[in-house]
Parts: C-alpha cells; structure tokens; sequence
C-alpha cells in the first residue's frame, strides 16, 4: 500500500511557490494557476529581516491591492503586522502584468522615468508604500475580489474579523524625489478618503438624532411619524461586515416606566452596524497617525531639516487629535446606550480639529514637497 504524501508546512509551501513564481516569470500552478499573483517583501517588525509572502491581488487605479485573509483564520498574516509598522514593501510582479498596471495608473512618467524598478527574467520588482484601507473602499474592494474568486467570501463567512484591504502604491526609481512626489500624492489620497468617510458617518449619527428627537416628539403627543423602512437599503457592493458602507441606522427603545406605570420616553441607541464604523474610523485615523509619527516623519526631518517645524507642529496637533479620538473611542466601546446626539456632537469637534490639520498639513508638508521635487 503506497505511503500518503505528507503536506508541505506553510513556510515550505510558500517557498516553492516563490521559486516557482521567480523561475516561470510569475506564473504558477497548483492552487495558484491561472491566478493575478505578486510577491510582498515587507520588514519584519521584531527581527527587521525581510519576509516575503505569495498573495493575490487586484488592480485599483494604478494600486496593486492585497488582502490580509490568511484563509479566513481569526488572526491577521504576519505580512499585515509587518506592514502596519514600516508601509515600504518591494513587490514582484509578473513584467506583463506590472505594464498593465502602468497602463492603469495616469501620469506615471516623469522626465522619461516609469516606476518599474527592474525587471529580471520576466519578473518585474517594484519599490512601493502600503496603506491599509477602510470603510467603503474597503468594503467595495473586498466584494470585488470575492466575486472575482469566491474562496475569498468563504473567507470573509469563516472568521470573525475584518478581513484588512491594503493597497501598495508604487515608487518611481528617482530617489528622493520619487519618494517624496509618492509621500505626497498618497497624503492627499489618505486625507480624501477620511474626509469622505468621516462626512459620511456625521450624516448617519445627524440622520439617527433627528430620528431619535422625532420618535420623543411622537411620544410626547406631538404625533410625528418616522419611517424607518425607508433606511434599510444596503451597499450592493459592501461585504456585510462591520466594517461595511451601511446607509442604514438602527434605534433600539426600552420598555416601561416601572416608577410610574406609563410608558418610558424611548430609549435611544446608535446601531451595531453604525458603532462599529465609528469605531473603525477611529481605529483608522489612530493607525495612521501613529505610523506618521514612527516612521514617516523621522526620516523626513533628517532628510529634509527645513521641513522641521512643520513637523513639530504636526506632531503636537496629533496628540490633541489622540485626546479626542481616545475619548470617542472609549464613549463608543461603552456597553451603555450611546446617544447619536452626543456621537454627531464628538465627531462635529473631531471633524473641525481634522478639517485644519490636514489643510495645515498638505499646505506645509506636501507643498514644500513638491517644492523640492518639481513634479
């Protein structure tokens, strides 16, 4: 009787894939054939050796884009540790598909230089940043794959966590200048998509305090009628997680006033869904302003002194940030019933302290550099 084969361990089977895919000009087979597969190269965040990893990915406006799913396990790959710690990873990419994604992405030349660093029998290696993303563009990315490849929705139904979305933006080879014409275009995208994002949740909690002051004016006899059929939709293209693009709010009423026998005033509480996006927003903005602190401003104020007092200035406005993030933080993780009021008045301040410092920041740090590196 022939002896079972035993199975590779997954440090073994990642290293035949990497070899396979150096040797066959990033092609694969096995699980892997026919699929868009790149290799990341991130720094390990307690040995500062190198690791790469074989993962699938899509192609987003010029963003190679990479999902943390390790096979729908509840804990995140050591890649995405990895990264959340130092965001410069290299990526191989099959030479034909890395011309796709030039083709993908506008205006990627500059004095004749694409952002292909080399390309090596049929392989080609790019320099890139990594940012991890949130909210809708998450969601929307997410559902993209999993209906491209549906192992990655039997991912997403087998574990409990938010199954992180990352896009790497690649380098131009040019040196500073590439480096920071990258700093700065990524900066202004990160701050986009929070300003949408936190816009977005400001109008929920708006739309869930009106409904709640509604409610207490109906009960109070002032005969309001509230339709809460009409917030029910949900975003075709979310995930369905906590993390998704909900339009819909959810409002929980208690029961009766025990002390006098009538019927209580309702009780009103943000939803599950619409906590949890708070939550993950406030999640979102502590991430990166901790990694901009840690490691994107020490080497630009070496590298760049006179942007020194920017940076000062910075760094002071994410601690008054911090104060009131950590504050939101704690206020949404209470078990208690939390009032969509007071949640749209938190974010109001956080929104006006945000809205300044990131104009205060794209006026000082991506202009002066963009003053240093014409672009």
């Amino acid at each position: 009787m022939p002896e079972e084969q035993q199975q590779p361990s997954p440090a073994e089977f990642n290293r035949r894939v990497i070899a396979e895919f150096r040797q066959n000009a990033g092609r694969v087979g096995g699980p892997f054939d026919g699929a868009p597969l790149v290799l990341v190269t991130s720094t390990g965040t307690r040995t500062g050796r190198r690791h790469t990893t074989p993962t699938m990915y899509l192609r987003d406006n010029g963003r190679i884009v990479v999902f943390a799913s390790n096979a729908g396990f509840d804990h995140n790959p050591a890649w995405f540790h990895n990264i959340s710690a130092d965001a410069r990873v290299t990526v191989e990419i099959a030479a034909d598909s890395a011309t796709e994604a030039e083709a993908d992405q506008p205006d990627t030349t500059r004095d004749g230089v694409t952002n292909l660093d080399a390309t090596r029998d049929g392989v080609t290696t790019l320099d890139a940043i990594a940012t991890v993303l949130h909210g809708a563009e998450r969601d929307r990315l997410y559902a993209r794959q999993a209906r491209l490849v549906p192992a990655f929705a039997d991912y997403e139904a087998k574990t409990e966590r938010i199954i992180p979305v990352v896009a790497l933006r690649p380098l131009r080879p040019a040196g500073d200048g590439a480096r920071a014409y990258a700093l700065s275009e990524e900066l202004v995208h990160i701050h986009d998509g929070m300003r949408r994002e936190l816009a977005d949740i400001r109008a929920q909690l708006g739309t869930a305090a009106g409904t709640a002051t509604a409610q207490a004016g109906a009960h109070t006899g002032g005969g309001a009628e509230v339709d809460t059929g009409a917030h029910s939709e949900v975003d075709t293209e979310a995930s369905g997680k906590a993390t998704a693009h909900p339009r819909a709010y959810t409002l929980a009423h208690t029961g009766a006033d025990t002390e006098t026998g009538g019927t209580a005033t309702p009780h009103t509480e943000v939803g599950a869904e619409l906590r949890s996006r708070c939550l993950a927003f406030c999640a979102g903005l502590h991430e990166h302003h901790t990694k901009e602190d840690g490691s994107a401003f020490p080497p630009l104020e070496e590298r760049f002194p006179e942007l020194a007092p920017a940076l000062a200035r910075l760094r002071a406005e994410h601690t008054a940030v911090a104060r009131i993030n950590a504050d939101l933080t704690a206020l949404l993780a209470e078990d208690s019933c939390t009032d969509p009021a007071t949640l749209r008045a938190r974010f109001d301040e956080l929104s006006g302290e945000l809205e300044d410092h990131f104009d205060y920041e794209e006026a000082q740090l991506a202009t002066s550099l963009d003053t240093l590196f014409p672009r």
